[in-house]
């Protein structure tokens, strides 16, 4: 099963370097005034699961990214952290363990952060925002999300 889910990933990354390789050309080649000679490549900022390198190889191939390789092979100019927040040592450390990863690649990306949390208070009061800036994350946003509400009731005699 593992060997399978290498594999997979493997395939999802040679398949999107042959994409982002297509879409650079194409917004390169001047077509009606569209581009210029010499024009820069269009820049290519991929969504990616905050906690992918912190969950099973099974977890990584059903997502289908593996945006770390994506950076390390020069396919992506940025990465937009996204997932829940949650006050706890696993999700906080999602995002700082991330923004590290992409530290350590030796590319100049772009690393933005997505933070669901119940409060952009409480995302500030636990450091994170602060700590992923310092780690290089051009930019964090909190999108505060309403916790989820209490089951509804069941009606009396319902079972």
């Amino acid at each position: 099963a593992e060997e399978w889910y290498r594999w997979r990933l493997a395939t999802v990354t040679a398949f999107f370097g042959d994409v982002v390789a297509a879409y650079r050309k194409a917004a390169s080649t001047p077509s009606a005034g569209a581009a210029t000679e010499g024009a820069a490549p269009q820049r290519v900022l991929v969504q990616a699961l905050a906690d992918l390198y912190r969950v099973s190889p099974r977890r990584r191939a059903a997502a289908a990214q593996d945006w770390l390789d994506w950076v390390v092979n020069g396919y992506v100019d940025g990465v937009l952290l996204e997932g829940e927040w949650a006050d706890t040592a696993h999700k906080s450390g999602s995002y700082r363990s991330a923004a590290d990863l992409l530290s350590r690649t030796g590319r100049q990306v772009t690393c933005l952060a997505l933070v669901d949390a119940p409060s952009v208070e409480e995302a500030l009061k636990s450091n994170a925002v602060a700590s992923l800036k310092q780690q290089g994350c051009a930019r964090v946003v909190v999108r505060p999300v309403a916790p989820p509400s209490a089951a509804p009731k069941q009606p009396e005699g319902a079972r």
